[in-house]
């Protein structure tokens, strides 16, 4: 009877080959897994923000064709007044002297004043401050809510935070404690908001910006020649002049915008899809998920995009530059960048013009020559 042979073990080269190749396939699937993760979150990102745009224009439908976004005005009892008397008062107080007009500072606070009511109904609870946020100008990145109040939505909502926002997401999932520590005006909370009075509303800030054009008029002179004036406009990635008169915030209609398909009403302040550290919409590299106003949402070049114009002064063909100042949300690594033009954020023309698709205006004669144009 024949003896069978026992097999032995692998030899340690064999196991050598094995775990190479093992290390191998990993190294060759890992950044083809990772790209189609950023895809699927890319992809996340553009339905919020085509939910945002079917919002939109049913508010739109339901209010005179208006954008949604804050229309309390100086001086007008607003809406809620029963419920909030406090601070519905506070808004009656704000009227100007006779003769005079609405000023720019009591504009923003009437907006900071129904802000607050949102947070009060939105998100019930018995420790909300009963005065608004001081100097805190609550558009742009406060603008959804008027819109939340109109679908009488509970806040926090998820649709109006990138999935790649990390920050964000980190305040929404544990959105009680950070309530509890910052309403109290604690602190320590990972990662920490940015400083300032009052804290808490980071947690109820969007990752998509609305662009101002959409907040107020903005063709006319400067401030101080006369005309028409918006009343935001964006100085750096974080901080916003208020510059107009008359109290217009609040009035714009879809009706005004001239190219829907190629004018932006919403967009991301960084791409986080593309590479592995976010890059802020001033760099032309990068791509940014935005949605249209005739309702479609896609992700931008921005080297493919017309420079953003000072909403104050669009007759004169200069873009528009700021330095890049964010510590909370900023991780490209610039932290001592140059100035970067504004592209999609100021957008060129207002509403009447375009952002993509379009033809780029680069000097004030073609400016001038493109304005007489318009209907």
């Amino acid at each position: 009877m024949a003896m069978r042979r026992k097999r032995g073990g692998f030899t340690l080269i064999e196991l050598l080959v094995v775990i190479a190749i093992i290390a191998l396939l990993i190294g060759i699937l890992l950044p083809a897994l990772g790209k189609a993760r950023n895809s699927a979150k890319l992809a996340v990102s553009l339905s919020n923000l085509r939910q945002q745009g079917i919002a939109h224009a049913a508010y739109g439908a339901d209010h005179q064709n208006l954008f949604p976004t804050f229309h309390a005005k100086p001086g007008q009892r607003p809406q809620h007044s029963k419920q909030y008397a406090d601070l519905a008062q506070h808004i009656v107080d704000l009227a100007p002297d006779p003769g005079q007009q609405i000023q720019p500072r009591d504009v923003v606070e009437a907006a900071a004043i129904q802000q607050m009511m949102i947070f009060r109904d939105l998100r019930p609870r018995d420790d909300w401050p009963n005065d608004p946020i001081p100097t805190h100008t609550p558009f742009p990145l406060y603008s959804h809510l008027p819109l939340q109040a109109y679908a009488e939505g509970l806040l926090p909502d998820a649709s109006i935070i990138s999935p790649n926002d990390q920050p964000r997401q980190a305040w929404q999932s544990d959105i009680d404690e950070f309530l509890d520590v910052y309403i109290d005006g604690g602190g320590g909370f990972t990662p920490e908001p940015p400083d300032g009075a009052g804290q808490f509303r980071w947690a109820f800030s969007t990752s998509y910006q609305i662009v101002p054009s959409a907040l107020s008029y903005d063709i006319g002179g400067p401030p101080g020649g006369g005309g028409r004036f918006s009343v935001i406009e964006k100085s750096s990635s974080r901080n916003y002049i208020s510059a107009g008169i008359g109290g217009r915030q609040g009035q714009r209609k879809f009706d005004e915008v001239r190219s829907p398909g190629s004018k932006v009403l919403l967009h991301e302040v960084y791409d986080r899809y593309s590479d592995k550290v976010t890059i802020y919409v001033g760099f032309e590299n990068a791509s940014v998920p935005s949605l249209l106003f005739d309702g479609s949402a896609e992700s931008i070049d921005v080297k493919n995009t017309n420079a953003g114009w000072r909403p104050n002064a669009p007759a004169f063909a200069t873009p528009s530059y700021s330095f890049l100042r964010d510590p909370v949300f900023d991780t490209s690594n610039t932290p001592n960048t140059p100035m970067l033009q504004f592209n999609l954020d100021q957008t060129a023309w207002g509403l009447q013009g375009n952002d993509i698709r379009g033809q780029r205006i680069t000097d004030e004669r073609r400016a001038e020559a493109w304005l007489q144009k318009l209907p």
